[in-house]
Parts: C-alpha cells; structure tokens; sequence
C-alpha cells in the first residue's frame, strides 16, 4: 500500500499543525490520543490494525444506544495538556517542527498571546494525555486550541480513547482556522475602476478557538458524549513481562506502555508494564498476574 493510498484510508487524521492550551471536559477520560497515519514501512502493520479497528467502529448513535441508561456527568474540569501530556509516537524529529514542544505560561504569553502552559503538536504522528475518571458516566469534551500559519485546509484530528476510537465519528474532528478579510488600512473594500466594491481576499489569522467536540456533518445536532468509566493505573514488575503484555493487548483489548526502570536494591535494568484498566478488566488482569507469576 503506497502513502497516498494510506491517506485516503487514514482520513482523518492529523493534516495541520496545532497547538493545544487547554481541555475543559465535563467527563474525564483516563487516556485520549490524537493520531496521525504512518507512514514508515516499520509501522505497516499498525496502519493496517488502525484500518480494520476503524472500519469495525460503531455510529454514534449505535454507541449511544448501546449504553442504555448511563447517566450523565455533572461536574466539569479544567486540564492543561501540556501537564498530563504522557508520550508520543510515529513523529518526523528530523527538524524542530516534527518535535513535540512544551512552552511555559511566559513563552505561551509572548509566543501565542495567552498566559497558559501549552503544548505544540506536530503534523505526523499520535499524542497522548493521561487525565482522570473521577466517576463513571457520559461526558462531553471542549479544546482550547491555537492554528499556526500553515495550510489553508481545517484542523482535522482522529480521537483515541484508552486506544480505541469511541465512535466512527470520532475519526473526523474537524477544528476550523480564523481567517479575516484583506481590506484596505481605513477598513473599506478596494474599489476597481468603476468605483465597484472588489470582493476581498482572506488571510489566515492564527488566534485561539474553542472545539466542542461535534459531528462533522452536522447531522448530529449538538456536542458529542464520550462514556467513561473509572480507571485503575496499574504497574507490574515481573520476569515474564512478555506473556502479562499479551495478555493485556490480545485478551483484554487494552493498551500498555513498557517503562525500563532501574532496580534502587541492587542497581539492576527491569522493565515496568503500565496500562489502565477499568474494575472488571483490573480483577481479570490481577487474576491472570497471580496465576502466571505469583510474586509479579
């Protein structure tokens, strides 16, 4: 499959560089990523895994329906990504503008005009955030995000929730760009040469949005609902860290990160699995973990 076919699979995803400040939910998730196709042959097989989980997604209203009777979130919190910002992955680092920046509450103010901690997200590549559940519930979700200069289309994104995406709507979340009309320094349209109003041309003018996260084609009237349960942060330590990541990945459907770590007894390199999982996925992990290594 060569990129171009890549891209018109993998459409919604990152086409734009972004900056996020902040996101204000009145629903907390345990872990959301945005994502951008790959595109390197080493990442083939997760492009084509990305490819078949988005083509299984449900509709929204599916989703929804499926739920039940969830009752919604009440309260609403405030996150600054760039402090529950946990790692990155398929990213171009080969210049400074492939590179995920954190800009402090001072560069944020000179550089983007607003006094908040910010976090500069590259083109290529996925992000992710680690933020909490306080309770199980539906929730909706708003970004506070800044578009640089760049290309004239609107910010598309690709929403991951605990590594799956919630809904096929989630694949487009579009963020549209400020643009301003070019008239003349008094503010008047330019004039041709029989004295006729000349219909301006527009410019991008970066500034700072909120996204409420919606459906793209607006046959959906009003914010989407994300459901989210309380989360468990669980790290393991054991010698068969292979079979207990499987076992996370293929039978509880959940994603985990090894961290090498340094033993403070006797100075030795470990790994740690991390993952976060829900009661009943944390029952079944500690189950599994005592039955293949009782002293993990």
């Amino acid at each position: 499959m060569n990129k171009s076919m890549t891209k018109r699979l993998l459409c919604g995803l990152l086409t734009f560089i972004m900056l996020f400040g902040t996101l204000t939910t009145s629903v907390f998730g345990a872990s959301v990523t945005t994502a951008a196709p790959s595109e390197t042959e080493e990442e083939a097989v997760s492009s084509l895994d990305e490819i078949r989980a988005m083509l299984d997604t449900v509709a929204y209203s599916d989703y929804i329906a499926a739920l039940g009777d969830v009752k919604k979130a009440t309260e609403t919190k405030e996150y600054i990504l760039a402090d529950v910002f946990t790692g990155s992955k398929g990213l171009d680092e080969s210049t400074e503008a492939g590179k995920v920046k954190v800009y402090s509450e001072a560069e944020s103010k000179t550089e983007f005009g607003k006094e908040v901690k910010t976090i500069y997200i590259p083109e290529k590549g996925s992000v992710s955030f680690e933020i909490d559940v306080p309770s199980t519930g539906l929730y909706t979700l708003d970004l506070d995000y800044y578009s640089v200069l760049a290309k004239a289309t609107s910010i598309e994104r690709m929403l991951y929730i605990d590594g799956k995406l919630p809904y096929s709507e989630a694949r487009y979340l579009v963020m549209p760009k400020t643009w301003v009309d070019n008239l003349e320094e008094d503010g008047s349209f330019k004039r041709d040469l029989t004295d006729n109003d000349i219909r301006p041309t527009k410019s991008q003018l970066p500034s700072w949005n909120t996204y409420n996260l919606s459906d793209k084609t607006g046959f959906i009237v009003g914010s989407l609902e994300i459901y989210l349960t309380f989360k468990r942060r669980v790290c393991i330590i054991s010698p068969k860290i292979e079979q207990i990541t499987q076992f996370i990945l293929h039978e509880l459907h959940n994603g985990a990160t090894l961290n090498p770590i340094i033993g403070a007894y006797n100075n030795t390199p470990i790994q740690e699995i991390i993952t976060i999982v829900d009661n009943q996925e944390y029952r079944r992990l500690m189950d599994y973990v005592k039955k293949t290594d009782p002293k993990a």
